[in-house]
């Protein structure tokens, strides 16, 4: 609920138990999933783009609002799966995840440039520099 803060992994395992819900998350780089709280009997869907997770939602109608987007499924709904996994497919032949060990990056104020995150850490800490660009 922070821009400061953010989760991964063990906050899936965390909110997996707090929800009583499985979270399958899908990777766009890898097109592999991995599922959290394998012993709830329902199912959220999320894409992980390298950096950021988004939730899979299945639209009843295009002119429905959103509230009425089903967001949780059931374990033997295989369409959901599916979807998911076409959705994952899609996304990663478009190339649309972030690998943040090989991604280019530009500090915006020295203008130099750097391959994956290690790089751009080092670089801040040397620099105290903080504002980057990833580059295409």
């Amino acid at each position: 609920m922070k821009d400061s803060s953010w989760g991964g992994e063990i906050e899936l395992s965390i909110l997996s138990d707090y929800y009583e819900c499985q979270f399958c998350v899908f990777s766009i780089e890898t097109c592999k999933s991995r599922l959290y709280g394998t012993q709830y009997p329902k199912r959220i869907y999320l894409l992980y783009e390298g950096i950021h997770y988004d939730i899979i939602v299945r639209a009843i109608a295009e002119d429905m609002p959103e509230a009425g987007d089903v967001t949780v499924f059931d374990l033997n709904d295989d369409s959901a799966y599916e979807g998911a996994l076409y959705i994952t497919k899609e996304l990663n032949k478009k190339k649309q995840f972030t690998n943040t060990s090989t991604f280019s990056i530009q500090c915006m104020v020295c203008m130099e440039q750097f391959i994956g995150q290690n790089e751009v850490i080092a670089h801040s800490k040397k620099t105290g520099h903080g504002n980057f660009k990833q580059l295409k």
